[in-house]
């Protein structure tokens, strides 16, 4: 199979088929990678030939994943502490850390 192109030219492709629903929340700056919800985890998809995928696992709930505006960094919401709250992480190297975002803690 091939890829579609923005005008509808080309034919689709199964980028990911597994028993959990993967929902898209976003696509790296560039376009090299896609963020998706599956499963209450957050993944990463390469849409480059190799096809490598990443995902962050945790005992908590994490959704709603974005990269930042210059693609190096990931935001999602998680439920780890007990309650909603914004987490950042470094991208691609998710496990470099991870910091509480309080701007959007506080409003």
């Amino acid at each position: 199979m091939g890829e579609v192109r923005a005008d509808g030219t080309g034919e689709e492709e199964i980028l990911m088929a597994d028993e959990q629903s993967a929902l898209p929340t976003d696509v790296s700056p560039g376009g090299k990678y896609v963020v998706f919800n599956s499963g209450g985890d957050v993944g990463v998809l390469s849409l480059e030939k190799d096809r490598e995928a990443g995902i962050l696992k945790t005992r908590a709930n994490e959704r709603g994943a974005v990269f930042s505006p210059g693609g190096r960094f990931i935001a999602y919401t998680s439920n780890a502490s007990g309650e909603q709250e914004v987490y950042v992480r470094p991208f691609p190297n998710v496990d470099d850390g991870r910091f509480l975002d309080l701007r959007a803690a506080i409003g």
